[in-house]
């Protein structure tokens, strides 16, 4: 059976009500959310991480993987409360009594809660909730967690039921706007700009060298390294290669979420085959006693348990690795069993995490210094023998699934850019849309609208990607804009829901299906002091890379 809700917002007008023609999205499990979650968060991010833990040291990267994990599952949780209070706001709102009725206006099925909030305000300026504390209700929120219980809690009064919409999308731009008027708005879409163009900046670089070195290798039995001295023809061969990357995205990129779904469950299980021959083949090389021996150099050096120096390197590594939370709305409203919503993404940032730790650590160890920003390179060298890495004596034959295994290891940045990178770009031109002018909205057709903002959002990073295409450069920057848009702002919204909350009906209807043990605001605060402290210490690094 098929099921459809509502498009994206660049389908649906400001206005409340859905446009004539409205596009249908497709919805899907929360089975498939768990593989788009993958997808989401395994990115560029993964394939430097060797390379980070080299720069900081072995127990170091281990340490900010970790705290960083954590963090970000804590993060993730916040923005499954923040959007569960939006809505509790949003509907007490629409049910706060008017001389003497119910208020039932902006509840339409497809409504991008814009109704009643003029540009530049705020939601205390359209809401004035009748109040009804916990005396009233015996101290629950009216909540159901069926699909067609809405008119029933519109109709109940003012105190908020606080789970997922099940028509309403809320875009992290949109609620920033919602609570904190036009300048909120600038805030976050200024961070969320940057670091998304940044970020598919990122993918289509690491697409483009990949491709190149892997045609190089082949068709010319040479070496394409876009990261050393490239040669005028493994130039050439990138540019073709962003061209080629181009014609494959933009096309994916016009489609929803949904419309995707089954292309990703497919990439998911390709990255997870792919995670396991590599770390088969690296721990076979560990067990070989045969160290890594880049062609034409000395075996590498040893690695280090801890190196301060490279503390910026591997901090802003882990925090873009785990990026995801921006997307949280987009992959969330699809969904059909929102019960099992938290479930299935917190299921995808523990698995990303895991392998993360197993790729930084393992490979970290073998490579050491020779480990390259784009960790997939290293398969360049792989002949299968002496445990996977070592010279074929000459006249002898390389064994021929040692060409298996290295296409299938170097192909792993191909699909997995393919993949996230129409993903990003559907959230990116989400959120550039909702955050558009009204008039501008309406003055153009809803079609002519669509294609704009989708090719607004994927068109920029590939044109970047052709001046800049050093993949640590890229990440030690956009690393700190992540970690703005992926940790402070996750706290700022589920602090100021609960304020909000508690503020109207008392801290009792602040709960939400979601609420963990840290969910409390004092913890909140204490992880934004962390946030404050990590943060200036990765940009002292950063900025100065000697002082530590």
């Amino acid at each position: 059976m098929s099921h459809e809700t509502p498009s994206s917002p660049l389908l649906v007008s400001s206005s409340g009500s859905p446009p004539t023609h409205e596009k249908k999205e497709a919805t899907y499990s929360s089975r498939t959310a768990y593989a788009l979650g993958i997808n989401y968060i395994i990115g560029t991010g993964v394939f430097s991480l060797p390379f980070a833990f080299y720069e900081s040291g072995l127990v170091l990267g281990i340490v900010c993987t970790l705290v960083g994990g954590f963090f970000s599952l804590c993060c993730l949780n916040w923005m499954f409360e923040a959007l569960s209070r939006t809505e509790g706001l949003h509907v007490a709102r629409a049910a706060a009594p008017v001389n003497g009725s119910p208020r039932m206006g902006g509840t339409s099925t497809g409504d991008h809660v814009g109704v009643g909030l003029a540009r530049g305000g705020r939601a205390d300026d359209a809401f004035r909730p009748h109040h009804r504390g916990p005396e009233h209700l015996g101290g629950e929120a009216p909540c159901s967690t069926d699909n067609d219980d809405e008119e029933a809690r519109l109709n109940y009064g003012a105190a908020p039921c606080n789970q997922l919409s099940t028509t309403r999308r809320y875009d992290m731009s949109y609620m920033f706007e919602y609570f904190f008027g036009l300048k909120g708005l600038i805030v976050c879409q200024a961070a969320l700009s940057f670091y998304t163009y940044s970020i598919l900046w990122a993918y289509s670089a690491v697409f483009a060298s990949t491709v190149a070195s892997l045609f190089y290798q082949f068709a010319y039995s040479a070496e394409c390294d876009i990261y050393a001295e490239p040669s005028y023809g493994c130039n050439v061969a990138y540019y073709v290669s962003v061209v080629v990357f181009a014609c494959y995205v933009l096309p994916m990129a016009c489609l929803d979420v949904g419309e995707q779904a089954s292309v990703q469950i497919f990439l998911t299980i390709y990255r997870f085959s792919a995670f396991a021959v590599m770390l088969a083949t690296v721990f076979v090389a560990l067990a070989s006693g045969n160290p890594y021996v880049a062609i034409g150099q000395q075996p590498v050096s040893t690695y280090a348990i801890a190196k301060w120096g490279g503390f910026g390197t591997m901090f802003t590594s882990a925090i873009v690795a785990l990026c995801m939370h921006y997307t949280t709305a987009d992959i969330v409203h699809p969904i059909t069993d929102k019960k099992n919503a938290q479930r299935a993404l917190m299921g995808s940032m523990v698995t990303s995490i895991g392998f993360y730790l197993l790729i930084g650590l393992v490979c970290a160890c073998y490579f050491g210094q020779g480990a390259l920003p784009l960790v997939t390179l290293n398969w360049t060298e792989y002949t299968g023998r002496g445990g996977g890495w070592q010279p074929i004596p000459e006249g002898e034959k390389r064994v021929w699934w040692s060409i298996l295994v290295q296409f299938w290891v170097m192909l792993f940045p191909v699909f997995d850019m393919a993949s996230v990178y129409p993903l990003v770009c559907v959230t990116l031109a989400n959120n550039l849309y909702a955050s558009t002018p009204k008039r501008l909205q309406n003055a153009v057709p809803e079609r002519v609208r669509r294609y704009f903002f989708r090719f607004g959002a994927s068109i920029p990073p590939l044109v970047l990607s052709v001046a800049v295409r050093k993949l640590n450069v890229i990440l030690e920057f956009t690393g700190v804009v992540s970690f703005v848009l992926n940790f402070f702002m996750p706290c700022i919204l589920a602090l100021f829901t609960w304020r909000r909350v508690a503020h109207h009906w008392g801290a009792g209807y602040c709960r939400t299906p979601y609420t963990m043990f840290c969910s409390s605001p004092p913890f909140i605060y204490f992880s934004l002091f962390y946030g404050v402290g990590a943060l200036a210490l990765c940009i002292l690094v950063l900025a100065a890379p000697g002082i530590i």
